[in-house]
């Protein structure tokens, strides 16, 4: 049986009619009919669009009712072009300079960074060393510190007006990695003058916040003193629209510019039509099958075994998907090159699969096994309904719940009450690279360890990522603990993502980001 909980608001029956003022008043209400955007008020306001100059993005997640750097909106904010960091990071592990334009190691656990000369703040204050200081200090002293910085004991002082020293309790090859993360923006002091703190109107990017509107919208005009040259476009709209027909609509009518997570389904048509772009490039996230150690059910490595063969990942890719992912062989997928590569699915995989679970001990009334996953992702219900099916085939009960997020699913995950959780997640979200994840994903302590794991030969084998430099020596440590984690079935990864951010053909420089932390820059453009 499959139980789904949502909101039950209905839609409002004018799609974007005024996206000019940014008052956009859409629910999240995903299995509702979304209205036509074939009006004459949304072909009105597109047709202003088109010659304003003013991008106008539609992102299908809406911020948790803050623009403070420590939430969730910092990846936003980084993405539209408010805030800026230290040092950029790519896919592939470079460090790129921003703010800051060379560092250096000047001891075991200490780095200097040379600040950009002549940046201005959103406010008009000026770029220096205390602002460093402040934004750092700040973001360290929260109850939830940036994956990438958390449990290093970062602190920063001021050398001089264009020089920060940066420390850590422990060496940290990977310091300048760590500082591309979106929530360490530096930001100007007068961020931190009220409580909570306010990224409004303290960024040093190319576009500066004029308004805000939780949950609804954000509004940003171009910074004329930007350090690195007026950008191209007047301004940008980032627009919340959790509703993916909506999404959709607004798309093809032309009042939005770029889309993201736009369904499988919808992507094929895109492809074919000149006027917008695909972006569809692999991304460092992983959608897979969560399983509860704490279970004796799923503490049985037969029974992992059995559940791991039983999942059709390949269908799920050409029929959920659609083709837009990948299966997995493991955590890790194509955006990392030394990914283990998995056994393929023997051909007699349910007598393979009967047999385990015949070997395993546990009764048939112990194959009883909840399912959860969550909405905002269609296509996880869709393929958990896949992998239920899968299951009982071999005689497993599944019952399949597709809740909340944020007020039940993860709180039951942090209780350690699930069975079964299918979950997309980026292993690279803060920082490319894969010790931050492993440590928190999987690690004994690990803050998000929804498989309930714990082995201290691998918080071990973690341990060596602090003390190794050379990117070949951690890669070595990261492809050893992927295979691990795939012999043993700690938790099952079912498919890597794709981007499906669709962009009209008039947007051109736009960032292809897999980090997903850049999207637009001053060099940005939107056609006729």
């Amino acid at each position: 049986m499959t139980h789904t909980s949502h909101s039950s608001c209905p839609l409002p029956r004018g799609l974007l009619a005024m996206l000019l003022s940014a008052t956009v008043a859409l629910a999240a209400c995903g299995d509702k009919s979304a209205p036509s955007a074939a009006s004459s008020g949304a072909s009105a306001a597109a047709a202003t669009q088109s010659s304003d100059n003013v991008l106008r993005y539609a992102m299908s997640f809406k911020e948790k009712g803050s623009m403070a750097i420590e939430s969730d909106a910092a990846l936003r904010l980084k993405t539209a072009g408010a805030n800026e960091t230290l040092v950029n990071v790519t896919a592939d592990g470079q460090v790129l300079p921003s703010l800051a334009t060379e560092w250096k190691r000047t001891g075991a656990t200490t780095w200097e960074f040379t600040l950009r000369p002549d940046v201005k703040f959103h406010d008009g204050s000026t770029l220096d060393a205390e602002a460093v200081v402040t934004s750092l200090g700040y973001i360290m002293g929260t109850a939830t510190p940036p994956r990438a910085l958390k449990g290093t004991g970062l602190t920063a002082k001021a050398i001089d007006a264009h020089t920060v020293q940066i420390s850590t309790e422990q060496p940290d090859p990977v310091l300048p990695l760590r500082l591309g993360s979106p929530s360490s923006a530096i930001l100007a002091k007068g961020a931190y003058a009220s409580n909570p703190m306010t990224s409004i109107g303290f960024g040093s990017g190319p576009f500066k916040i004029t308004k805000y509107e939780p949950g609804v919208s954000l509004t940003l005009v171009r910074f004329d003193e930007y350090w690195g040259g007026k950008a191209a476009l007047n301004g940008v709209e980032v627009l919340t629209i959790m509703d993916h027909t909506a999404r959709y609509n607004a798309l093809k009518a032309g009042e939005v510019q770029i889309a993201d997570s736009v369904l499988p389904g919808k992507i094929l048509e895109f492809k074919k039509d000149s006027a917008y772009k695909v972006e569809g490039i692999a991304l460092p996230r992983s959608t897979t099958l969560y399983t509860n150690f704490s279970k004796p059910v799923l503490a049985n490595l037969k029974i992992r075994q059995a559940i791991d063969m039983l999942i059709d990942r390949q269908a799920i890719v050409a029929t959920v998907l659609e083709g837009t992912g990948t299966p997995a062989a493991g955590y890790f997928g194509d955006a990392v090159p030394w990914a283990p590569k998995a056994a393929e699915r023997p051909a007699d995989y349910l007598e393979q699969a009967k047999k385990l679970i015949a070997d395993s001990g546990i009764k048939p009334e112990g194959l009883k096994l909840n399912l959860m996953t969550y909405t905002g992702r269609p296509e996880l219900a869709e393929a958990a309904n896949v992998i239920k099916a899968n299951l009982e085939q071999a005689g497993f009960t599944i019952t399949l719940d597709v809740v909340e997020y944020t007020t039940v699913l993860e709180p039951k995950a942090l209780a350690k009450e699930h069975d079964l959780i299918l979950m997309s997640r980026s292993y690279y979200f803060d920082m490319p690279d894969a010790a931050g994840y492993l440590q928190s994903d999987f690690g004994c302590k690990g803050s998000n360890n929804f498989n309930v794991f714990c082995d201290k030969a691998f918080d071990a084998l973690l341990q060596g990522t602090a003390t190794a430099e050379k990117p070949q020596e951690r890669t070595a440590i990261f492809a050893k603990a992927a295979q691990y984690l795939i012999d043993n079935k700690v938790g099952l990864p079912i498919y890597h993502d794709a981007s499906r951010r669709v962009l009209s053909s008039r947007v051109q420089n736009a960032m292809l980001d897999p980090l997903d932390q850049t999207l637009l820059t001053n060099k940005t453009t939107l056609g006729k």
